[in-house]
């Protein structure tokens, strides 16, 4: 399962939760309006992923703003990706406070 919070170079800002398999990837939740409270650059926003037994939950500063349910894995790893996908050539990221947390 991936989660993603993204702003748009066009500004729109969205977010959704995948799901990665052989064939590729197919989203199993995409927000369906501008999510709102995604602060603009250079302002941080504080991004949070639950996963509890079959559900997953994406929160954007404190609120949730997306949440799918599959039950089909069990377990699995974390890792964090960042990408401009070429289309905005000298984006900058910066990332602090990286933690996982077994509740």
């Amino acid at each position: 399962m991936t989660l993603f919070a993204r702003q748009g170079i066009d500004g729109n800002r969205d977010a959704y939760i995948t799901k990665w398999g052989d064939d590729g990837a197919s989203p199993i939740a995409v927000s369906d309006s501008k999510l709102e409270g995604v602060h603009k650059a250079p302002e941080a926003n504080h991004i949070r992923g639950e996963c509890v037994g079959n559900a997953i939950t994406l929160y954007v500063n404190g609120q949730a703003v997306l949440e799918a349910k599959d039950a089909e894995y069990g377990s699995g790893k974390v890792g964090l990706f960042v990408s401009d996908f070429g289309l905005a050539p000298g984006t900058e990221v910066s990332l602090d406070n990286f933690s996982v947390r077994e509740f």
